[in-house]
């Protein structure tokens, strides 16, 4: 960025979000840090929890066993993206507040927003033809069991193309009404003060809380479901 000849650039990566203090610093160090504008996109604590949940769970090969019960009393143990206010607070300590925009997720497209920035429209830009679909949550719970089970990676990518294929209809990952109430409730206080120093509202209080509509009272499948389920695809495959 410091020798490119471009006037405006735009770098864009969820490995920024948790971005340690010292390489923001020697970013700030690096470039003009009076140009350099940050955007940061949050999202509702409850759904990034289950986002961020079902990635782990999902992902053959990882070590990744734990229920999602671990950390609705704990959300930050899942990631540490969970906690807003230590991820964007050393972007606004090295730019300023005064350059830092907070976005929400729940307002629309990411890229729209880049490009509005940028003083570009979004009418030229080939929008994708698939959005980032979730998987099901019998899919992603199978796969954290599989793991569980030592199951081989090899036979977990290939149980997760299989599940992924056959169960393609079956409703998201289900979390409880009063789970996720817990979750915003826990991380209210750090959203607040990282709000306040940008003289805005926490839109995400528990007081703001709306239910979402997902298969509500229609829990995810038991252990033993599971593992039926996990017997059955590979021996039909």
């Amino acid at each position: 960025m410091a020798k490119s000849e471009c006037k405006k650039s735009f770098i864009s990566s969820e490995e920024f979000f948790s971005c340690p203090s010292e390489s923001i610093i020697a970013l700030r160090n690096a470039l003009d840090a009076e140009r350099i504008h940050i955007l940061a996109t949050l999202r509702r604590p409850d759904t990034l929890l289950v986002s961020i949940y079902n990635q782990k769970a999902k992902q053959p090969g990882n070590r990744f066993v734990r229920g999602i019960g671990h950390f609705v009393e704990d959300p930050c143990a899942l990631d540490r993206d969970m906690d807003f206010e230590a991820c964007v607070t050393p972007w606004m300590d090295a730019f300023g507040k005064e350059n830092t925009i907070i976005r929400l997720y729940e307002d629309g497209s990411s890229v729209v927003q880049m490009l509005r920035i940028l003083g570009l429209s979004a009418d030229a830009l080939p929008m994708p033809s698939r959005l980032n679909e979730s998987v099901p949550g019998v899919v992603t719970e199978m796969m954290r069991v599989a793991k569980f089970s030592q199951m081989g990676k090899v036979e977990q990518i290939k149980l997760y193309q299989l599940a992924s294929q056959r169960m393609a209809d079956r409703p998201p990952f289900f979390l409880s009404d009063a789970d996720r109430r817990t979750v915003i409730r826990i991380l209210q206080p750090r959203i607040d003060n990282l709000f306040k120093r940008l003289g805005r509202a926490n839109p995400y209080r528990l007081e703001c809380y709306t239910p979402i509509e997902n298969g509500a009272n229609r829990p995810n499948v038991t252990l033993a479901d599971l593992m039926q389920l996990i017997d059955h695809l590979l021996q039909r495959s």
